[in-house]
């Protein structure tokens, strides 16, 4: 009787831990960094990550001004961040299921004269095996 409900259970685990990457492929991913425009230098700022279901994820920067986000729907994702004494901005992306998108964001002072934040948004495929060559 132990052996049959070990085995079950195994089974059950078994059918969680498969169906886990299934899901995670149709969830977008995002990560990068925001530093300052002219200097160049990590800036700490509060950042909001929002999907086009509405799911919006808080985050802040680490001390090299990196951040990241997961669990998001894919397809268009903006975020929004807040650095004392920057311009708070928002900036979009359109992000494929399984996809990372990485912000570089280059943030500026309010005292300085220039339009909106410079942004640039690359995808990182979440795989190398994903592309076959043929």
């Amino acid at each position: 009787m132990v052996r049959r409900s070990l085995g079950l259970f195994g089974l059950a685990a078994f059918g969680v831990a498969t169906a886990m990457p299934v899901m995670a492929d149709t969830m977008a991913r995002v990560n990068g960094h925001v530093l300052n425009g002219v200097t160049k230098a990590p800036l700490a700022a509060t950042l909001t990550v929002a999907d086009h279901s509405g799911h919006t994820v808080h985050t802040r920067t680490d001390r090299s001004g990196r951040f990241s986000a997961i669990g998001l729907e894919a397809g268009s994702v903006t975020v929004s961040f807040e650095a004392a004494g920057y311009r708070s901005q928002v900036v979009s992306c359109t992000v494929p299921a399984g996809e990372t998108a990485r912000f570089e964001l280059r943030a500026f002072p309010h005292l300085t004269n220039v339009g909106d934040t410079s942004y640039r948004c690359v995808l990182e495929p979440s795989t190398a095996d994903r592309y076959s060559i043929r």
